[in-house]
């Protein structure tokens, strides 16, 4: 199926823990330097609190939503 490329959306899923969190930084920054930035981002952080991950949408060109358990 074909599907335009004005249709077309990037979706991105990020799986990590506790102690993948320092390494986020730098995985966002990689995919703000991309050519076509993603429509979603969702970051799912098990083993955390909202307050373990430092970084907002408002740091970034696209938007993500960061999902802790």
């Amino acid at each position: 199926m074909f599907i335009p490329v004005g249709i077309m959306r990037i979706g991105v899923a990020i799986p990590c823990y506790k102690g993948h969190i320092a390494a986020l930084k730098s995985l966002l920054d990689s995919i703000a330097n991309q050519t076509r930035l993603p429509d979603d981002v969702i970051i799912s952080c098990s083993s955390s609190l909202p307050a373990d991950v430092p970084y907002t949408a408002s740091m970034y060109a696209f938007p993500f939503r960061v999902i802790t358990h």
